[in-house]
């Protein structure tokens, strides 16, 4: 019953932003938002489908150590 509350929840955002980006002519935001939005879905239901997601905190600490080790101080 939540996943149906979550969908429409998400329908209901979708049907309110859509309309003025398409009115505007605004593709490139309105794909930005789709994408961010589908994202922030995909995470949604996995949390409420009590799925482990990781961390990100490991792959940015990562990330920013491989680039710290390029610039030599």
């Amino acid at each position: 019953m939540i996943i149906v509350g979550y969908i429409f929840a998400l329908i209901g955002i979708i049907l309110f932003e859509i309309p003025t980006l398409i009115l505007n002519k605004s593709w490139w935001e309105m794909a930005v938002f789709l994408g961010l939005t589908g994202f922030a879905f995909l995470l949604g239901l996995l949390m409420i489908l009590q799925v482990n997601i990781p961390n990100p905190v490991y792959l940015i600490n990562k990330t920013v150590e491989y680039f710290f080790d390029l610039v030599p101080i």
